[in-house]
């Protein structure tokens, strides 16, 4: 599967999971550190934070993947024997492209990846609008 447009490491980018199902649906989570953990509570919500945040309480809180930048885009890797889907595969790592989705355990909650081009999106202020 080819991509449209792929980002090279110095554009400058935002990088977003938007939320396609789960309690989170219609929701979207940007994703600032260069590290963070994705858990799964019971009730399928998605929980995104800065690794380190947890406080060593991973396994109890269902820690399921780490995020980790790399350049102007994330590395995926799964923390769990829960399993993780990207665009439909079984991984155990693999580096996150704009528009992938991701499937996070059996049941999801599913999540696309979006890469957005900050120079596409100039920030306009308020009396401006």
């Amino acid at each position: 599967m080819t991509k449209k447009h792929e980002q090279s490491a110095d554009e400058p980018t935002i990088a977003v999971l938007e939320h396609l199902s789960g309690p989170s649906i219609g929701t979207e989570t940007l994703l600032f550190s260069d590290m963070v953990d994705v858990a799964v509570g019971q009730d399928r919500l998605l929980g995104v934070e800065r690794t380190g945040n947890r406080g060593g309480a991973e396994a109890a809180d269902g820690l399921i993947a780490r995020l980790t930048r790399t350049g102007g885009t994330y590395q995926l890797e799964t923390l769990s024997e829960n399993a993780v889907w990207i665009n439909g595969r079984q991984v155990a790592s693999g580096q996150l492209i704009d528009d992938d989705i991701i499937e996070f355990g059996e049941k999801g909650p599913l999540s696309r990846f979006r890469l957005i081009d900050r120079s596409a999106h100039p920030r306009r202020y308020f009396t401006e609008i």
